[in-house]
């Protein structure tokens, strides 16, 4: 309150770890983590399933929600999606101030008004869903 933030867009994109497009999740692998070694390393991860009742299931697509890697492979992924284009995009086009939080598929865009505000759930869909 004392920055003049007075309206949060919260979110969470729902499905975010079970609908990972392959394609996009290794070029964008590629660009954020050089060493083959880590990258095979995240591979094996996320291939990693779950055991219920003394049943191996793989995940069909994406990663495990709950997994130790969920929250690396969303820090790698969404800095692309979210962060760098809240700082491209969307801060220069708003009238006052905002400021982006996130952890792993949940994030909070703040702003000083709300028409900002506004204006940001217009377009935040349509970027989301840009990305699957």
């Amino acid at each position: 309150m004392r920055e003049g933030i007075s309206w949060i867009v919260d979110a969470e994109i729902s499905g975010y770890f079970e609908s990972r497009d392959r394609t996009q999740r290794q070029a964008i692998l590629r660009r954020r983590v050089n060493e083959g070694r880590r990258r095979r390393l995240m591979g094996k991860w996320r291939r990693a399933g779950v055991m219920e009742d003394g049943v191996l299931s793989p995940p069909e697509s994406g990663v495990v929600q709950g997994g130790v890697i969920s929250p690396v492979w969303a820090n790698l992924f969404l800095p692309h999606v979210l962060d760098e284009w809240c700082e491209r995009e969307v801060r220069p086009r708003l009238k006052g101030r905002c400021v982006l939080l996130r952890f792993a598929d949940d994030f909070g865009i703040g702003g000083e008004g709300e028409a900002d505000a506004r204006r940001i759930m217009a377009v935040l869909p349509k970027r989301v869903a840009r990305y699957g």
